[in-house]
């Protein structure tokens, strides 16, 4: 005597592979997350429990509470501290992608050796941090740098872009423009994978350049602008 065992239905499939797929995802994801959490989430933890005590190292941790945090917040170096970093958060993090947009569509047009200038657009990037800490000391010398040898041409000098901290703060700026070279190659991935046909519908409407960047361009970078977008 046979038995027939029943049907499964759709259903049970579509929640069988669901199941499938969320379980390969978090194998897949695991090693990560291993990492994340031994040395990302769990020194930040540390860092949070240790700021609510005073531990000279070779002594036992004293909890105080948020004594340090008030004197922290006493201290007129924090804020200067907290004022720069804003500076180079909300002004150069921008600028930067900006620049690197920039480039990712200058060397998005399909001409004669643009190979070439992708080549030269990303290997700053892979220039080592040693190598590029010099050139730029060289760049900003107060006295034969080559920013102030370009500037006393219109009449200026004696520019300290370095020691002046007016200065400081732009000069690092302009030295993170060295390295755009990575996120230009992520943002020119994006740029080839949008589809031809919204630029050719575009154009049948006759929208104009602006528009097709705004409206086309712009929204399908949305999701690698979120990606690269950090300080």
């Amino acid at each position: 005597m046979t038995t027939q065992t029943a049907p499964i239905s759709p259903e049970s499939k579509r929640r069988g592979l669901l199941r499938s797929e969320a379980r390969d995802a978090f194998v897949f994801i695991l090693p990560w997350l291993l990492g994340f959490l031994a040395f990302t989430a769990g020194p930040m933890l540390a860092s949070l429990y240790i700021s609510f005590t005073r531990w000279e190292i070779v002594t036992s941790a004293q909890w105080v509470g948020f004594a340090q945090y008030g004197k922290l917040f006493a201290d007129d170096r924090f804020w200067l501290a907290l004022y720069n970093t804003s500076y180079y958060v909300f002004l150069g993090v921008p600028l930067h992608l900006l620049m690197a947009l920039l480039a990712a569509l200058a060397i998005n047009l399909e001409l004669r050796g643009i190979r070439i200038y992708r080549t030269l657009f990303y290997v700053p990037s892979l220039t080592p941090v040693v190598a590029n800490s010099i050139l730029w000391v060289w760049i900003f010398h107060p006295q034969w740098g080559l920013a102030n040898s370009f500037l006393e041409r219109f009449g200026i000098e004696g520019l300290y872009w370095l020691q002046d901290p007016k200065l400081a703060k732009p000069a690092l700026i302009l030295m993170s423009f060295w390295s755009i070279g990575g996120q230009m190659v992520i943002l020119l991935a994006g740029l080839k994978g949008i589809p031809a046909v919204l630029y050719e519908a575009a154009d049948i409407d006759g929208a104009s350049s602006f528009q097709r960047f705004w409206h086309i361009t712009w929204p399908q970078l949305a999701p690698i602008t979120f990606f690269i977008f950090k300080p």
